[in-house]
């Protein structure tokens, strides 16, 4: 199976993944500054290797050392208030990190990427549910960098054959029935949470958020009650959500895989 290495693999969706990689066969290798993210995430038998996304040459060696097949990534920064107040922060590490991490990439061989991407690409919906071919009009300068992002990813692919898939998500929630692993952010941010803490008394929810809950609540009801009809989908706990997006980025990978076991005997066929 292949070796993966994961970006902020220590981090609250990233930590979920490497778990799932390690169900489905994969050896997952995490690289993660810890800025946000927790050592205590990553299970003892995977390798942890701490380091900054901005360091190729350091990057460049942990391939190599490890003979990396895929990257799944997931560093950056994600919050959205915070990106309109300090446009440089996420310009740096989303950006600017990610060209790093292309670098890498290119200069140790590795082919094949899943990148975390977001449903902000998107901005302000014109129509519910939202399609994958829907304008792309972020609003906010997080949403701004991840399209960028994807845009370079286009371009490496053309350029250099670096073979991609980007996944938009967005309110990722729930925690590993298996570990002792879930969100842990500080301060909390995201919407799920905040509600959850809210319904339990632990914190009161910010008007703001409880008028877009108001609007918004709905159109959700009425997604999932139709998910449910069309795929007979049946609501067993909150963790369904996470459990789908690590499936899809599962699916994403060995979706690689079967890429470069491809391109591997296209390679032998013309040898």
């Amino acid at each position: 199976m292949m070796n993966v290495l994961v970006t902020g693999g220590a981090g609250y969706i990233g930590s979920h993944v490497v778990e799932e990689l390690q169900k489905n066969g994969f050896t997952p290798i995490v690289y993660d500054n810890l800025s946000t993210g927790h050592a205590a995430a990553v299970p003892e038998e995977v390798q942890l290797v701490e380091g900054d996304i901005h360091d190729v040459a350091f990057l460049k060696h942990i391939m190599a050392q490890f003979e990396i097949d895929a990257v799944i990534h997931f560093a950056a920064s994600s919050l959205v208030g915070e990106s309109m107040e300090n446009p440089s922060k996420y310009y740096f590490n989303n950006v600017e990190g990610w060209l790093h991490l292309l670098e890498a990439m290119k200069g140790a061989g590795v082919d094949y990427i899943v990148f975390s991407s977001t449903a902000a690409v998107y901005g302000e919906p014109e129509s519910v549910p939202i399609k994958e071919d829907s304008c792309l009009n972020p609003t906010n300068v997080y949403g701004r960098t991840k399209l960028m992002i994807e845009k370079m990813l286009a371009d490496y692919d053309m350029a250099y054959e670096m073979r991609y898939v980007a996944l938009r998500y967005f309110n990722a929630a729930g925690a590993s029935p298996s570990r002792d692993i879930g969100e842990d952010h500080d301060p909390e941010s995201h919407l799920i949470p905040l509600v959850l803490k809210t319904a339990q008394g632990v914190r009161r929810l910010p008007s703001m958020v409880l008028t877009m809950l108001l609007q918004t609540v709905p159109v959700c009801v009425i997604m999932f009650m139709s998910a449910t009809w069309q795929r007979h989908m049946f609501w067993h706990s909150s963790i369904c959500w996470l459990e789908e997006r690590a499936a899809c980025i599962i699916w994403a990978v060995k979706m690689v895989s079967a890429c470069a076991r491809s391109s591997m005997l296209l390679k032998r066929l013309r040898g």
